[in-house]
C-alpha cells in the first residue's frame, strides 16, 4: 500500500510530507523532540488528492495566521 509520511511540529506547526520513512525520520529529529511522525495510506489517486488539498488548505491558514 502507498504511505506518505507527515511530520509536524505542535509548536510552530511547520509540516514537512515525505514519500520514504528514513527520510522522514530524518526531518523529525531535525524538528526537534516534540514533532510527530504520522503515516498516510492512500490505496487510490483520488485520496492522494484529497490529502494534498488538505495540505495545501492548512498552509494557506498558516499564511494567513503569520506562521510563514
Amino acid at each position: 500500500m502507498p504511505m506518505i509520511y507527515k511530520v509536524q511540529e505542535p509548536m510552530t506547526k511547520h509540516t514537512v510530507y515525505s514519500a520514504s520513512h528514513p527520510q522522514a525520520r530524518k526531518f523529525q529529529m531535525e524538528l526537534g523532540d516534540n514533532a510527530t511522525l504520522e503515516k498516510l495510506e492512500y490505496n487510490y489517486k483520488w485520496q492522494l488528492v484529497v490529502m494534498l488539498n488538505e495540505a495545501y488548505k492548512q498552509g494557506a491558514e498558516d499564511v494567513l495566521n503569520g506562521m510563514d
